[in-house]
């Protein structure tokens, strides 16, 4: 965009004005913005078609943000109250447009929006057109009838981040979050600590159903799903719970150290080595004994002190676990189900490992 400068007195190369230069090119770069209409329309649509909740379509009151690559922000506001024309130096901007500028997690508020980078530069005018899309994902569990009577005073909890949420069996509605790494986890009754389930990242756009204990009320026929419409991923899958009594019962390596003599029990763990003997244990591949091995509270732990020996009956188990023929598992967070002895190998142990969980 060139811009002709008049001025009163003579004829000058240049005029410095702050600590910009005019020559005969302006020195900022311009960006516009708009929402492109047929986008929006087509996006709302099929949001109402496949979900009830549908966000604010009135985009004047979307929340809008322009920050340049150093951080600084050239506006934060509602998009109704915007200029008509940013005038900004050159350089690379981030233009976010949302129909809510809520934090996540919530109930019950996908976020429409889009967000775009330009590059701007000088006496270039850049034009946006925000599209709509899910910028958010969501997550909801379908609890089956038989789990709830067989865990009546237990309840779910999501993590994100920091974040922290609770989700009754009460819950019906989607938990949004933003884009990044969720976990599950189960909490037996007000007197029991949080039990890790699992982590996964989650993406935007994405809409997740999870089954937990067969079949419950929002899927049809079980298994994993996964449909597309023209904004969202719709996906069901089973949540495998692996032996739950396992994971809210078993005792960490310390703990396991002070009930010795103990009949079985849940232990958990990280496998940290294995080749025990009398004096020492191996914690780098390779390994040579099938009969063995070491866990700990904490998957880097080198003391052989502070870690339990675990004896591999022959079986199934042992061809299963050792690390022998199974290197990968060293590191592997695992529950075993056995016999605490006072000394195998020379510390505290667990014999006649009867089962195991992951």
């Amino acid at each position: 965009m060139k811009r002709v400068i008049f001025l009163l007195i003579g004829v000058l190369p240049l005029v410095s004005c702050g600590t910009y230069v005019y020559e005969d090119e302006d020195p900022f770069g311009f960006i516009t913005t708009n929402f492109n209409s047929t986008d929006f329309e087509a996006s709302v649509s099929a949001l109402a078609n496949s979900f009830g909740i549908i966000p604010s379509t009135d985009t004047s009151r979307y929340h809008l943000s322009v920050v340049s690559s150093d951080g600084t922000v050239v506006y934060e506001g509602d998009y109704g109250n915007r200029p008509d024309v940013f005038e900004v130096s050159p350089g690379e901007y981030v233009l976010k447009a949302v129909s809510v500028n809520e934090s996540m997690p919530a109930f019950a508020v996908p976020v429409l929006g889009d967000e775009q980078t330009v590059s701007v530069a000088k006496g270039e005018e850049i034009s946006v057109s925000f599209l709509c899309r899910q910028t958010n994902c969501g997550i909801r569990l379908d609890v089956g009838e038989a789990f709830m009577d067989e865990y009546p005073t237990s309840c779910f909890y999501f993590k994100t981040g920091t974040s922290s949420i609770r989700y009754p069996y009460s819950e019906k509605r989607f938990l949004y979050f933003d884009e990044g790494e969720v976990g599950l986890y189960f909490m037996l009754d007000v007197f029991s600590p949080l039990t890790e389930l699992f982590k996964r990242q989650v993406n935007r756009a994405e809409m997740i159903t999870l089954v937990v204990g067969g079949e419950g009320s929002f899927q049809d026929g079980g298994g994993l799903k996964i449909t597309v419409d023209t904004s969202r991923t719709w996906m069901t899958e089973n949540v495998d719970l692996g032996d739950l009594t396992a994971r809210t019962e078993a005792l960490s390596v310390s703990e396991a150290k002070r009930n010795a003599g103990k009949e079985n029990v849940w232990v958990c763990g990280y496998i940290v080595g294995g080749d025990l003997s009398s004096s020492s244990v191996r914690c780098e591949p390779p390994f040579k004994s099938r009969t063995n091995l070491a866990i700990a509270d904490s998957k880097g732990e080198k003391d052989k002190d502070d870690m339990l020996s675990v004896e591999l009956p022959s079986g199934s188990l042992r061809d299963d676990l050792n690390i022998a023929d199974n290197p990968d598992l060293l590191g592997k967070k695992i529950y075993l189900y056995g016999t605490i002895v006072d000394s195998y190998f020379g510390i505290t142990g667990l014999k006649k490992t009867k089962k195991y969980a992951w």
